[in-house]
Parts: C-alpha cells; sequence; structure tokens
C-alpha cells in the first residue's frame, strides 16, 4: 500500500503544450514542486503552471527555484501550500540493485476520484497511478548517482516520483503496520531505440520508436541542492490533516531531517 504522504503530494500539471505529473517536498518549514524540465520548458518567474483540481485546470503561479535542462529536473515555489507537511524522507540511501520501487503519476492524464473526506483541503485533486519497477542501474561513483529502472514507462509520468521502502523502515502503532517510504529521484522518461519495420518477416528502411523499458530516473539530491541555493518555497503549516486520527500517521505529519539527510 502507498499511504497518503506519497498520494497526497502528486499532482498533475500542464505547461505550454506540455503534460506530465509533479510532486511536493518540505524543507526548513518551506514547500516546493518537483518535475522534469521537459514538463515546463521555457518557464520563467511568476509564470502560471496548471494544475488539474475539481475536474478543471486551475492556474498556479509559481516561482523557479532552479531548473536543469540538461539533466532535466526543475524545482519550483508555489504561490500557496500544496498540500499536508508530512515527514516524507528523501534520498538513495538504502536503496540496491533489484530491488522494487514504485513511480507515481498521471500517464495519458489517467487518475481515481480522491477519497479524501469532504472539506478536506486537498479533496478535489485526484489519485495518480501507481506502477512497480526494479532498479536495474545504480551508479556508485557517481555523486550524486542517477538511477535506471526496469519498467514501463508512459507518456505522463515524466516529473512524478520515485519511491521506496527501506528495509527494516516500519512501525506498528495501534496494531497497523506504517510503513515509511523514501523518494529516491524524479522520473524523467523512458530509454527509446529505433527498430526497423517488419513486413512479411522482413526489415524495412522505415524505423518506429520503441520503448525499452528502461526507465532514466534523476536523483533528488539534485533537487535539494537548487532549494538550499534559493529557499523561495511557500511557507508550511504543520497543522495536522483532518483525518490524521484517522489513518494512524499522525505522528509522521513533519520531522525535520538531520543536517545531511537530504544527500545520502
Amino acid at each position: 500500500m502507498i499511504p497518503y504522504p506519497v498520494i497526497e503530494r502528486v499532482f498533475r500539471i500542464s505547461f505550454g503544450n506540455s503534460q506530465g505529473s509533479c510532486f511536493a517536498i518540505e524543507y526548513d518549514d518551506r514547500q516546493y514542486l518537483i518535475t522534469a524540465a521537459h514538463c515546463v520548458k521555457g518557464i520563467r518567474d511568476t509564470d502560471e503552471i496548471q494544475i488539474w483540481r475539481a475536474k478543471e485546470w486551475t492556474p498556479l503561479k509559481v516561482g523557479v527555484v532552479g531548473i536543469d535542462y540538461g539533466k532535466d529536473i526543475a524545482v519550483l515555489a508555489a504561490s500557496e501550500q500544496m498540500c499536508f507537511a508530512y515527514g516524507v524522507q528523501l534520498g538513495l540511501r538504502g536503496l540496491c540493485l533489484g530491488q522494487d520501487v514504485f513511480f507515481v503519476g498521471f500517464p495519458f492524464g489517467l487518475s481515481v476520484p480522491s477519497l479524501v473526506p469532504a472539506g478536506a483541503v486537498d479533496n478535489k485533486y485526484p489519485i495518480p497511478i501507481v506502477k512497480k519497477a526494479t532498479v536495474a542501474a545504480l551508479p556508485m561513483n557517481a555523486t550524486p548517482a542517477d538511477v535506471v529502472l526496469d519498467g514501463i514507462n508512459n507518456r505522463g509520468f515524466s516529473g512524478g516520483p520515485v519511491i521506496f521502502q527501506m528495509r527494516g523502515d516500519t512501525t506498528i502503532e495501534n496494531g497497523i503496520v506504517l510503513r515509511r517510504y523514501r523518494v529516491a529521484g524524479i522520473v524523467s522518461g523512458y530509454i527509446m531505440t529505433d527498430e526497423p519495420v517488419q513486413m512479411e518477416g522482413k526489415s524495412l528502411k522505415p524505423t518506429v520508436a520503441e520503448n525499452t523499458g528502461l526507465i532514466k530516473v534523476v536523483n533528488i539530491s539534485r533537487a535539494m541542492r537548487m532549494i538550499v541555493e534559493k529557499p523561495i518555497g511557500a511557507a508550511i503549516s504543520k497543522a495536522d490533516s483532518p483525518y490524521a486520527k484517522e489513518d494512524g500517521l499522525r505522528k509522521h505529519r513533519y520531522s525535520e531531517p538531520a543536517p545531511n539527510h537530504w544527500f545520502e
């Protein structure tokens, strides 16, 4: 089960002719939106992105914290807090080759209606789609190390988070097992290859682009470096969610990381 702290911080976005996903993280009592740079190509300070909310596109003013088109990552500062602040952890610590991970977003604009109780601030945001993948490549000699996954990515997942559960990172409260997830990185896209068109067993000159099943993931620490250099995110409230008492996650609403936590 993917918990509230992940589901509620992923949003469907649009900018110009592009659509994709983004997600919120917190640092030093401020909230930021993370996405793939190609989803917001050409964005400038005071521009507006569109957020899918209440079954329609809603404008949201943002500032640009940092953007790297080469690595395909963008960090934005929304003009308002987008979701409740949870104790979601960030970093690759504990991630290993062959481990199962999950990536979250809105492929082809698909989603599920929100199940959040009426009246909650995030009630009108849809629930994203979740898919599983396996860590196929994890460079050990690069800092920060970007990751390659084995899985089938689809258009629209770009900009969404890749999450995993660190072994032993669970707690039990009132008989309920609570799993803590880490955000490892941002979905950049799938690696493509050109395959020849086949007809009656023969290869023709035309080629067609094919999804290799390998997913490029940008290390979340790249986003944190941008945030540390330009900390202009929206001020956040540490107030509990209206349904915190029901989901057994109340004590995980907000947690301050160790100084080096973001770069693990």
